[in-house]
């Protein structure tokens, strides 16, 4: 009788314990039953003083953040922050959300200033493992005080179906335009709220693999008639060939050209014949038809400065000196 009562008693407790594991895990968040909740009024830093206004950086004060996706669209990962009362500040503000995946800290973010008119939503590898950081899509629910990030998973370890994020957490900021005074100012936020860790996030759908086109990186301004070199940076889930479909601008089109190692950046060259502002627009196709979205790069055909060339050059020439503004970028845009 006595064993009966003990092996009743273990199983009672390793059922418990599951319910707890299980608790601590979310299938898919969302704004009535998020995955990181917070309280209001606990915002710190220099200027959150004892008799602080608690009204006064409401927008930086968030209430909930949760995960989710949608089945229509399996190779984003959509998250979102509440804040009490989100408005668009002339200081910047930092709205992000972190969690562990393999291994790996990730985040997305967003940096905002001069009452909205500059945003820069980000998402990648995150803390010791990196930063690396690419844009992304996101936006601003004024009505209901939310920030949406879209996250494509391709920059974010592809986790598949069934994957678990954990350590997810939501962090807001206030900072200045300026990175370098609000580096005087400590740990570099004048502000801020910290909601705590919160429970885990199952993946629920399986990516179709769609390539992501990452960024497109060479000069802004350009000289008219002559050949510049640009980089397209896409990530491919399966690591297969890509083709390219760019539109410089001009009314040259390149068609599906390639294939390409989807491994490394792909260098290209154009030459604008005329002054005037152009925007490079491309997207990336792989060997199964699926296609990114667009990417966009705005260049300028002026005629530029011999000074100013010969920084652009050596910005190119030199990767240890781009790596130290890629640095110091990383720095400023830290999430």
């Amino acid at each position: 009788m006595r064993k009966k009562v003990v092996r009743a008693i273990i199983i009672c407790m390793l059922l418990i314990i599951s319910l707890l594991q299980f608790s601590m895990t979310a299938l898919s968040g969302d704004e009535n039953d998020p995955e990181i909740i917070d309280e209001e009024n606990d915002l710190f830093g220099p200027l959150a003083k004892p008799d602080l206004d608690p009204d006064e950086y409401s927008y930086l004060d968030i209430i909930s953040a949760w995960f989710s996706e949608n089945s229509g669209d399996s190779d984003y990962l959509n998250l979102y922050l509440k804040v009490r009362d989100l408005r668009f500040e002339e200081l910047r503000s930092i709205y992000a959300m972190h969690w562990e995946y393999d291994g790996v800290e990730y985040a997305t973010g967003v940096h905002i200033h001069t009452r909205g008119t500059y945003q820069v939503f980000i998402a990648g590898i995150n803390g010791s493992s990196g930063p690396e950081y690419y844009t992304i899509n996101g936006d601003f629910d004024l009505e209901d005080n939310v920030v949406h990030f879209k996250v494509p998973k391709a920059v974010i370890g592809n986790p598949a179906k069934g994957d678990t994020l954990t350590n997810t957490d939501a962090w807001s900021a206030l900072r200045t335009k300026i990175e370098i005074l609000t580096l005087i100012s400590g740990d570099g936020e004048l502000i801020k709220d910290w909601a705590g860790y919160g429970k885990n996030y199952v993946i629920q759908y399986e990516s179709l693999g769609i390539p992501y086109m990452h960024r497109i990186v060479g000069p802004a301004n350009v000289n008219p008639n002559k050949e510049m070199t640009y980089e397209f940076e896409v990530t491919e889930p399966q690591g297969e060939n890509i083709y390219l479909y760019i539109d410089w601008g001009d009314g040259m089109v390149d068609e599906w050209i390639g294939p390409y190692s989807s491994d490394e950046p792909t260098q290209l060259s154009h030459t604008w014949t005329e002054h005037g502002p152009y925007t490079i627009k491309v997207k990336a196709k792989d060997v199964n038809g699926y296609e990114s979205d667009w990417a966009e790069y705005g260049v300028s055909a002026i005629k530029v400065r011999s000074s100013y060339m010969l920084l652009q050059n050596l910005l190119v020439k030199y990767p240890l000196i781009m790596s130290i503004f890629k640095a110091f970028f990383n720095r400023a845009f830290d999430i």
